[in-house]
C-alpha cells in the first residue's frame, strides 16, 4: 500500500528471469531492471520462488519450442554479438540472443517476443 510506504510494482515476467541469491534472497531479472527479495524464512523464499517460475513458464509460447531451439547446436551462442550460452530466444525471429542484445533490442517495442532458456 503506497499509503504505508510500502513500494507497489507490476513486473512483466514474459522477460524475466530468476535467480536464488541465499538461503532468504532471490532475484528477478529482466532486461531493463533487477529486483531483489529477501523473504521471512526459507519456506517463503521456496513458495515465492515456485511461484515466479510457474508465471514465467505461463508466458511462454511453447517450452517444447524452448526445448528444440537451445539443443540445436547453430543456436549455442547470441545472433546479436555471438556470445556463447545465450540465454533468450526471439521466438518471431527465430534467433537466440544474449540478455544484453535482448535489452537492446526490446528497447524498439513489443514487435520482439521473447523467451527465456
Amino acid at each position: 500500500d503506497f499509503r504505508a510506504g510500502l513500494g507497489i510494482s507490476e513486473v512483466e515476467l514474459t522477460d524475466a528471469n530468476i535467480k536464488e541469491v541465499d538461503r532468504r534472497g532471490f532475484e528477478v531479472s529482466t532486461p531493463f531492471k533487477n529486483f531483489c527479495f529477501v523473504a521471512e524464512s526459507e519456506r517463503e523464499k521456496e513458495e515465492w520462488v515456485e511461484a515466479i517460475k510457474e508465471s514465467i513458464a505461463e508466458t511462454l509460447y511453447n517450452y517444447e519450442v524452448a526445448e528444440k531451439i537451445w539443443f540445436n547446436e547453430a543456436n549455442r551462442s547470441c545472433a546479436d554479438c555471438g556470445m556463447s550460452q545465450p540465454e533468450w530466444a526471439s521466438v518471431n525471429l527465430g534467433v537466440v540472443i544474449c540478455k544484453k542484445c535482448a535489452g537492446k533490442r526490446h528497447m524498439y517495442g513489443k514487435i520482439f517476443e521473447y523467451f527465456i532458456f
